[in-house]
């Protein structure tokens, strides 16, 4: 770490020296605090369109702003689904009205390679849900990026029971889900939450990502809270969770958050019918940087694996991911030294629940920048 100062030339930025004047027309002095290039989320449900009861772009990207988050890409499973152009320019509407942040987009899986020809060129890729898996021969000539959920159905069996779904929803069911997409050329496995999904990952060359929450809460968590810490792929055994943490901690992993807010009243409904997930994108970063704090993981790997890497994906770098002279002005002020109690009632999401409710988490967003402009400061938000 070295001390800067770091100036907005219009959307991108210039790196200057500590002792830089500023003759800005706004000035911030950040002395104790880090800056970080802003990070970003390669998995993120922003809900909206007619889902809009359990999050909206405007809420979600409030969220993004207070986890110092700079660009989301969002998934295509909403109400329409983003699986053809006529509902993909409503949402990019909607973006381009509600958005704080950078906003960019899946396509669901279409009818046809037609349809995905028309989307491609608005969309950073393809989202492929274990629901999509009969129709991957649509896919077959698509040459973009193809982001998979590997749960093969023939493993997965639905639990009545919290702290059991880990089982129900076999860990096998990650491994063979992947081995049919041997053949594709750019795929990348989110969420995932066994030791085997990674290891089938590596052996057949794909990059994939790891979330909070499967490294660091297991079954029992879920056996504990129910509803607020269902999540698919559910929270596993505590020896996969161990693996999985170490897989992240040792090796060149990506983190998302799979933020996927409901609304409070639908994560009281029974166990076996309350929906999936939870939100993330504002205890991702603290999370991180707690074990930053605890000498788990180096900063420099808080950016590789949830700005740099993400960026890459998404093919958003050399822009965003780093912090350097030329790249975009979109980053966050971090203090490191301040520590808060995870109070999902303080949520700007609409989802006011977490399974880390009450942990203790070191690191504060200060301030977030998105092209050159002060978005979040100090807990307030600048439209």
């Amino acid at each position: 770490m070295v001390e800067a100062t770091l100036i907005s030339e219009g959307e991108r930025l210039a790196v200057r020296g500590p002792s830089a004047a500023c003759d800005c027309e706004t000035c911030l002095e950040m002395r104790g605090t880090i800056a970080l290039p802003g990070m970003v989320d390669a998995h993120v449900h922003t809900r909206g369109l007619m889902l809009s009861h359990k999050e909206d772009p405007l809420t979600a990207s409030r969220a993004a702003l207070k986890g110092g988050v700079v660009a989301i890409a969002d998934m295509p499973n909403t109400l329409p689904k983003i699986n053809n152009l006529e509902i993909l320019k409503k949402r990019l509407e909607e973006f381009k009205r509600t958005c704080l942040v950078d906003c960019y987009q899946y396509a669901g899986v279409p009818e046809s390679p037609e349809e995905l020809r028309a989307m491609s060129k608005h969309v950073v890729g393809v989202k492929v849900y274990p629901e999509d898996y009969p129709n991957l021969h649509v896919l077959r000539n698509y040459d973009g990026l193809i982001v998979v959920h590997p749960e093969h159905p023939a493993f997965v069996k639905e639990s009545p029971d919290p702290g059991e779904r880990g089982l129900s929803r076999s860990p096998f069911a990650e491994p063979a889900a992947m081995e049919l997409f041997r053949g594709f050329s750019k795929v990348h496995f989110t969420h995932v939450s066994t030791p085997e999904g990674a290891r089938k990952a590596e052996e057949m060359g794909f990059t994939f990502d790891v979330t909070p929450h499967h490294i660091l809460l297991n079954n029992e968590v879920e056996k504990l809270k129910g509803c607020v810490a269902k999540v698919n792929p559910p929270l596993r055994d505590e020896p996969r969770r161990g693996m999985m943490f170490d897989i992240f901690v040792n090796k060149d992993v990506m983190m998302v958050t799979d933020h996927a807010p409901h609304a409070v009243w639908e994560k009281e409904l029974p166990f076996y019918d309350c929906p999936p997930g939870f939100p993330g994108l504002e205890t991702a970063l603290p999370l991180l940087l707690t074990l930053y704090k605890r000498g788990i993981i180096s900063l420099n790997k808080v950016v590789r694996s949830y700005s740099e890497l993400p960026a890459k994906l998404l093919g958003l770098w050399p822009d965003l991911g780093r912090l350097e002279t030329g790249s975009l002005a979109s980053f966050t002020v971090v203090d490191v030294n301040e520590r808060r109690r995870v109070e999902p009632w303080e949520f700007e999401s609409k989802a006011k629940y977490s399974p880390f409710e009450g942990m203790n988490l070191w690191g504060e967003v200060v301030a977030t920048v998105v092209r050159g402009k002060i978005r979040y400061f100090s807990g307030n938000f600048y439209y």
